[in-house]
């Protein structure tokens, strides 16, 4: 049973890894963009999107029939359901206009990415060293940004197309109501006259209440379909906003690239500890584990390590700091931060969310991202050193000092705080060191992000 790929039942390993894997700003891109396409937005009473928006232009409105009764008393009754319909009504050749406009940004943005990637592959092909590496860091970090800002755009056009097709369904469900109850009206109208001695033209008050209350019914039906629009909508909001939160973002990175020099090998980090521009190419973020341009240069076999956390990722013990997962930017920041006396380095990814996520080499020789890790194991890796000494600790881990009570748990940093009872210095942001820096940096934090403290328990 060694001959894997002979056999049907062996199912065969799939890379996951994206373009956009480990890209920090353009992997929240995408992360949005697949929450919008997903339609995980759409409320479940209504259950997806019509294939078209031609219910949105003006339909033919069931309780039209009616006027043919010659019931003028009974048209008064029903006008919370005629509303309804009415309150649905939209333009789809507006809305198509509107995603198409962004299709076209977005595909302007994706020819643009692509002409300037296949620019840098045939006009740098001969040039080597330091100053060559640094450009082509340099212009990928334009190239992926754009592609971000490409599928970000891409992003808004899907959610106005998939906005406008949920409101032409719900419309459609709202239509098919109508004409539900005006053919359920055709059979009980004249049983309720005939029992009453009443005429089509003048009816009883016993009648019309009945007609209210049939009204009522298929009224609260409606009223259900709306909701559920309204709730479907307001989960659209977010990530509207958050889609252009992210392409302002990337397109100030663009122009951050636009001032700073191409050929420096700190391209745009600021020294000394002080926070980092956001998006800077060059901070080897341990937020983030695909940096590096040529797979190659990627370390291809990780030493073995000291310990092993329970789900395999290696660790690594150094008398001033652990390391938790092997990528190139895991032990770029292991080697070259500097130790604060006193204080024991933890060097492990952090995602945006705040949770630790030790990274690896795949089989191509690029970093990917491996298990999502408990600050409790984190804690025990960190008792496993035997350098440790039970004093403080540094995270140099992206994002594990933030404290997002929406999140409904502590802060990573304050769970390790309280797991080894000793105080846990945290960044609120990304963090890491110049890649083309010396051994022996002070660790910078990206954009307006700072080190924060957690003591045991929420103590001091």
């Amino acid at each position: 049973m060694t001959d894997t790929a002979a056999n049907p039942l062996v199912v065969q390993r799939h890379d996951s890894t994206q373009w956009y894997t480990g890209l920090g700003l353009v992997e929240d891109v995408a992360d949005t963009v697949s929450g919008i396409e997903s339609g995980s937005w759409i409320d479940s009473t209504i259950g997806g999107v019509a294939t078209s928006m031609d219910a949105l232009a003006t339909v033919l409105d069931p309780l039209g029939s009616l006027v043919s009764w010659g019931v003028g008393w009974l048209l008064e009754h029903v006008t919370p359901l005629s509303d309804a319909l009415d309150w649905l009504a939209g333009d789809p050749d507006q809305i198509d206009a509107y995603a198409s406009t962004w299709r076209n940004v977005a595909k302007q943005s994706t020819d643009a990415a692509a002409d300037l990637q296949a620019a840098i592959s045939s006009q740098l092909s001969e040039w080597e060293g330091a100053s060559a590496r640094a450009y082509r860091a340099h212009m990928s970090g334009q190239v992926r940004a754009m592609e971000g800002i490409a599928r970000a755009a891409g992003g808004i056009a899907s959610l106005v197309e998939g906005a406008g097709l949920l409101v032409a369904l719900v419309r459609e469900l709202v239509r098919d109501l109508i004409a539900d109850f005006v053919s359920v009206l055709a059979v009980r109208l004249p049983l309720w006259l005939a029992e009453t001695g009443a005429t089509l033209g003048l009816a009883t008050p016993l009648v019309i209440s009945q007609v209210s209350s049939l009204v009522a019914k298929w009224a609260a039906r409606i009223g259900r379909l709306i909701s559920a629009l309204i709730s479907s909508m307001r989960r659209l909001v977010p990530l509207l906003r958050r889609l252009g939160d992210l392409i302002d973002e990337l397109n100030g990175l663009l122009r951050r690239a636009a001032r700073a020099d191409p050929v420096s090998p700190a391209d745009g980090a600021t020294p000394g500890g002080r926070p980092a521009a956001s998006g800077d190419p060059d901070l080897d973020s341990m937020g983030r584990r695909s940096d590096w341009e040529d797979p190659s240069a990627h370390p291809q076999t990780p030493p073995p390590p000291d310990a092993n956390l329970p789900a395999g990722d290696p660790v690594y013990h150094r008398p001033n700091s652990t390391a938790i997962g092997y990528d190139s930017a895991t032990m770029r920041n292991f080697d070259a931060v500097a130790p604060i006396p006193g204080h024991h380095d933890v060097v492990v990814h952090g995602e945006r969310t705040g949770l630790f996520r030790p990274g690896l080499v795949g089989a191509d020789g690029a970093d990917h991202p491996a298990n999502f890790t408990h600050p409790q194991q984190v804690a025990d890796a960190i008792r496993a050193n035997p350098h440790y000494d039970g004093g403080p600790v540094r995270l140099v881990s992206c994002h594990t000092g933030t404290v997002a009570p929406e999140a409904g748990v502590p802060p990573a940093a304050q769970q390790v705080a309280d797991a080894l009872g000793v105080p846990v210095t945290a960044p609120t942001d990304a963090v890491g060191v110049d890649r083309y820096g010396p051994v022996g940096q002070t660790p910078m934090i990206r954009g307006d992000g700072e080190w924060k403290t957690f003591y045991p328990n929420g103590g001091r």
